[in-house]
């Protein structure tokens, strides 16, 4: 399915289908919802486990409204990728290296703690080696570059709205973000 740009500003040109947003949308969707997780946990449970040191009076405010920020940032983030919007985009691609770059540095730590059973390490860390470098390779492909240069507000949203595409991207984000933040605070 191709998306004609329709602003009159450039030419109308056939974009080739983007790779990678909705892998994209849902891990950055999934950070937010692991950080609304952390909002949940920090006010259940105060600010154990999320500080090395005890925690300070006022740590578990500092930690709310952070956590809170931090949700926010991703679902803008994850909109504005939904929305082809080139920003973005440079985001989520600066982003996806850093995180499979740390993803790599890692491993040495991972093993420590598998060789000490602590197994709550391991999904972070898989997530780390899988997800991010393939987002990072699939929206360096050159369709979804293209896209990125072409297509309009309207036309992205037009694309990324179906009912199943959102119920999809939105269960899978909610999941992730969740088991997450509970095996970081398990971990």
């Amino acid at each position: 399915m191709s998306i004609a740009n329709q602003s009159p500003a450039r030419p109308q040109v056939a974009l080739a289908k983007p790779l990678g947003i909705g892998l994209g949308v849902a891990f950055i969707w999934a950070l937010g919802a692991q950080m609304l997780t952390n909002v949940f946990l920090a006010i259940r449970f105060g600010a154990r486990g999320f500080a090395m040191s005890p925690a300070q009076p006022g740590m578990t405010v500092f930690l709310v409204v952070g956590f809170l920020v931090a949700f926010g940032l991703s679902v803008a983030l994850g909109e504005g990728l939904r929305s082809g919007q080139k920003w973005a985009w440079w985001i989520v691609v600066v982003l996806t290296g850093a995180l499979s770059l740390g993803g790599l540095i890692t491993i040495p730590a991972t093993v420590s703690a598998l060789s000490h059973h602590d197994g709550w390490v391991l999904w972070p860390q898989l997530i780390l080696l899988t997800l991010p470098p393939f987002i990072f390779y699939r929206l360096l492909q050159a369709p979804t570059r293209t896209w990125f240069d072409h297509v309009t507000v309207a036309a992205a949203r037009a694309r990324h709205n179906a009912p199943v595409w959102f119920a999809t991207i939105i269960g899978s984000a909610a999941v992730g973000g969740f088991l997450t933040a509970i095996f970081a605070r398990l971990g």
